[in-house]
């Protein structure tokens, strides 16, 4: 699924640094001052920050073989992929978020009108995130996310039961507290309309507590109505 991002993404970095071929060699404020024109995102440029030249041939290398064949590629605890991890849990879930059910109903044109207005620019990076978006299933992405997290950084599968559809901004406040004690995973949130009321929330499978869920504001908007 995040094979054509990943060769986009990879590309737009090496361009860049062939024209900064000191890169490598600079402070780490010089190196975010030297990346703040370039078009990628802002989880990716704290990788760059950090890692080390050796580092980044050696990540190269894992990635190219990661696309090539994931299933049998060593990514556990690489500093590239929870960096991938870490932006899929944040920046791609928010626009994640304001997708709702009816989304997945719409035809494809339909789809894509609202993925354009969600994702902004025309780079060969930002056309492969919204092809994820418009030609995926929720179940398909919040699973592929999962499948990734649970291998890089040992990440739990969590789930979020509600009665109906959460808005976008009641989700963005659950997910941010989800992230505080699971923050290399996705939350999946689903419809569970046999529910009385309230949030179920799960762990692999198994109900968590979730009394930190009265902090979360208009939670009691999931009963009304």
């Amino acid at each position: 699924m995040f094979k054509d991002f990943l060769t986009a993404l990879i590309q737009k970095i090496v361009t860049h640094l062939k024209s900064h071929s000191d890169f490598f060699t600079l402070s780490e404020d010089d190196r975010e001052k030297n990346l703040e024109a370039v078009s990628i995102p802002r989880t990716f440029k704290k990788y760059l920050v950090t890692a080390t030249e050796k580092t980044f041939i050696n990540d190269l290398g894992l990635i190219v073989r990661f696309s090539n064949d994931s299933k049998n590629s060593e990514i556990k605890g690489n500093e590239f992929f929870k960096h991938l991890v870490e932006f899929l849990n944040s920046e791609l879930a928010l626009k994640i978020d304001h997708i709702n059910g009816d989304f997945y109903l719409l035809n494809k044109k339909e789809r894509i009108e609202i993925v354009e207005k969600l994702i902004k620019g025309e780079s060969t990076l930002a056309q492969t995130l919204k092809t994820i978006l418009v030609n995926f299933t929720y179940q398909q992405l919040t699973q592929e996310v999962f499948t990734l997290g649970s291998i890089v950084m040992d990440a739990p599968y969590i789930l979020v039961q509600s009665p109906r559809e959460i808005d976008t901004e009641l989700k963005r406040e659950i997910r941010n507290q989800l992230t505080e004690k699971y923050p290399a995973s996705l939350p999946a949130f689903q419809i569970n309309r046999k529910l009385i009321g309230g949030l179920r929330i799960f762990e692999n499978g198994k109900s968590i507590d979730h009394s930190w869920i009265s902090r979360v504001t208009r939670f009691t908007s999931l009963t009304s109505n």
